[in-house]
């Protein structure tokens, strides 16, 4: 009987390990957030397809096969609050401390204890992917912290300014402000977890996205404002920001 995936005490999926994912042959993706049928939006969410998303592994087909005859999936996190962490530690390229090492075909996997030496070499080869800069993340992150910016205490005179400004360079302006104090609650939960996982160096100094090289902060709001909100058209930020705030 296949069992659930091992993950930490965070919620993230433990990475693959051991000498078939170096084995020659075909590879393949794999999604760390499975079954895909679990993790697939209903009722308009995006955040399910984001948790799929955030986090993938090129292994080898042999060990993929090997996995899944060994491990049904985890249960996708009910809350919207839950979902954002997982993305946003997921998609940073945060590793846990140990993996699930598959060192023979018909062995039983170990949970086998992850070296710095080897947390590097998966981060640098790409073997698994970080993924603050996909589609389905990028637009989920925005879209929690446009509708968070809602509940936030900032309902008057800056709200109103927002909606009455004619000024467009100050309407981005407050624009900006909203969604860097709701990014700031947002991630609140996070904050605790994330600094002590970069103190432990879980977490990349920085990542390589095509020729560029981005930096990942101790500060999880400053990393994900610079790899999935700062690309936005301000003008265009401002103006859906507005109408979210006045619906």
């Amino acid at each position: 009987m296949r069992g659930a995936s091992p993950t930490d005490q965070l919620g993230i999926p433990l990475p693959l390990l051991g000498e078939l994912s170096r084995a020659g042959g075909s590879d393949d993706n794999h999604h760390h957030f499975h079954p895909g049928a679990d993790f697939k939006d209903r009722d308009l969410d995006e955040g399910l397809s984001a948790i799929r998303a955030s986090r993938i592994q090129l292994v080898s087909r042999k060990l993929h096969t090997r996995y899944h005859r060994m491990y049904w999936g985890v249960v996708p996190p009910q809350t919207q609050s839950d979902r954002l962490n997982l993305v946003v530690l997921s998609a940073s390229g945060y590793i846990p401390d140990r993996g699930t090492h598959f060192k023979r075909f018909y062995a039983e996997p170990k949970l086998s204890m992850i070296s710095p030496k080897t947390r590097r070499a998966l981060w640098e080869s790409g073997q698994i992917r970080i993924s603050l800069g996909n589609g389905a993340v990028r637009s989920f992150l925005y879209s929690e912290l446009k509708s968070r910016s809602v509940d936030t205490n900032q309902k008057g005179l800056i709200i109103e300014e927002l909606l009455g400004s004619n000024d467009q360079q100050r309407r981005i302006e407050i624009a900006r402000l909203i969604l860097g104090d709701s990014a700031r609650l947002a991630l609140e939960p996070i904050a605790e977890d994330w600094r002590k996982a970069w103190r432990d160096k879980k977490l990349p100094r920085a990542i390589l996205r095509g020729k560029r090289l981005f930096s990942i902060s101790s500060d999880p709001v400053r990393t994900v404002w610079a790899h999935s909100i700062s690309h936005l058209d301000p003008s265009k930020v401002a103006e859906d920001l507005g109408t979210s705030l006045n619906s």
